[in-house]
């Protein structure tokens, strides 16, 4: 709340009542936190997500109250419900066509928002409004319900992973969890200006350390990340960002947090993925990265641009900066440039493939709210893939792209370097069943 700059916000700051985690003072008018009330139902939610901004459907609009109203007058772009009344609670919300903008507003700023919605169906009693958590809106996350009816292609961006950095006697390690993709990677034996280029070139949703960056534990402990010396570039990058501690075993810790922070049970299954730290090329120095323009650096051109055209998608241009920061093994860069060179003496037409993000599809149909233009984006890839296998001359680069596509993922487990005639009938299958489903959906 102090650093909220507008005028606005400012004045309804001052009716703020800090004893309840919404911020709400019953003594105003709409304050009254007696069970069915609106801003009791909204501080439930804000007891089990104390994080997020909780935002709830009321009507045709979408409300928040408290310390939620601030956030949504200083950085959604929306203006106060109560205006400057000085014996209304502080409140603000958007209209329900707004709510996809407004959200996107909130998120772009960091910010993680719960949204609450109105049982509907049989059965329900409509004297009596049932509020449910109708889903999370992440930075690397939108809200999707609603839009398998709507034909519309959202976009949707990369996923934005919590990360956890641990260290031992070989190093750091950089722990990433991705809620969205159930996925835990674990990348160990990492040098400091290593992990440092890692941190620059991804965002991250949440940054945890782990104890072991401590040293001389106890009531005097001292940190390792230090402005001089041993720690002092990673310190330097990690000084400006909110973070918080954590000890015990690093993975499973964090992961356990990852399942508080997103609400997620312990059924869900996440998928662990551990990148052998030998083998392969030092990663870039951070000033060589800065310098040359692999990161993002003022005054520099970035190198990725340049080497790509100007239409290509992100996914592409976050491939190759991540292939140039952290160069591939090298029996998988081998791979590569054999695939590369193939792919410049064949005389038949490579298949354009449509370059959907894994996140948007996993994210769309887990949620049942994928629409018929994801479904016609999976009959095209997987016709693709079908029409490399059979051409004499695709069919070989094909073979040489699944160790690219396994290394990062972790698919080593699952699938080999041959294709067998079930993969290949579980795409015929794909292809048969996915037009019947967009022709229904339409």
């Amino acid at each position: 709340m102090n650093e909220c700059q507008k005028s606005l916000t400012k004045e309804i700051i001052k009716r703020l009542d800090y004893t309840n985690l919404l911020g709400i003072n019953s003594a105003l008018r709409l304050g009254s936190l007696r069970a069915s009330f609106f801003a009791s139902e909204l501080l439930k939610f804000k007891q089990q997500f104390p994080h997020e901004v909780i935002i709830g459907r009321k009507g045709e609009f979408y409300e928040s109250v408290g310390f939620d109203a601030c956030v949504l007058v200083e950085y959604g772009g929306v203006n106060p419900l109560s205006g400057v009344k000085i014996d209304t609670i502080p409140k603000a919300g958007c209209p329900l066509a707004n709510l996809r903008q407004t959200l996107d507003e909130l998120t772009g700023h960091g910010f993680s928002v719960c949204i609450v919605e109105v049982a509907e169906g049989p059965g329900i009693d409509r004297q009596k409004k049932t509020r449910i958590k109708g889903g999370h809106a992440t930075p690397g996350c939108p809200y999707v319900v609603g839009l398998a009816k709507a034909n519309l292609d959202l976009d949707i961006p990369d996923p934005v992973p919590v990360i956890g950095i641990a260290k031992s006697a070989s190093g750091y390690k950089l722990i990433s969890v991705v809620e969205i993709l159930r996925t835990v990677s674990v990348e160990d034996q990492l040098t400091e200006e290593a992990l440092v280029s890692k941190l620059r070139a991804r965002s991250c949703q949440n940054l945890f350390l782990h104890r072991t960056l401590k040293v001389s534990p106890g009531p005097t402990e001292t940190v390792s990340c230090k402005e001089f010396g041993e720690g002092g570039v990673l310190w330097a990058e990690i000084k400006g960002k909110h973070f918080e501690w954590y000890e015990n075993d690093p993975v499973s810790e964090l992961l356990s947090g990852v399942r508080e922070l997103y609400d997620v049970s312990e059924e869900e299954e996440f998928r662990t993925t551990v990148i052998p730290p030998g083998g392969r090329p030092l990663p870039l120095y951070v000033g060589t990265a800065l310098k040359a323009g692999v990161l993002p650096n003022q005054g520099v051109p970035s190198l990725v641009k340049v080497l790509l055209p100007t239409d290509v998608s992100r996914l592409c241009t976050g491939y190759l900066r991540d292939l140039l920061l952290n160069p591939p093994p090298h029996g998988v860069a081998a791979q590569i440039q054999k695939a590369v060179r193939l792919m410049s003496n064949i005389t038949c037409s490579i298949p354009s493939f449509t370059c959907v993000s894994a996140a948007k599809l996993v994210k769309l149909i887990g949620a049942k709210e994928a629409n018929h233009i994801e479904f016609s984006c999976l009959k095209n890839m997987a016709e693709d893939v079908l029409l490399m296998d059979a051409d004499s001359q695709l069919a070989e680069i094909l073979s040489l792209l699944w160790n690219p596509l396994a290394c990062p993922q972790g698919f080593e487990s699952v699938v080999s370097n041959s294709w067998t005639t079930a993969d290949f009938c579980w795409i015929d299958w794909l292809t048969f069943l996915l037009p019947q489903v967009t022709l229904r959906m339409k």
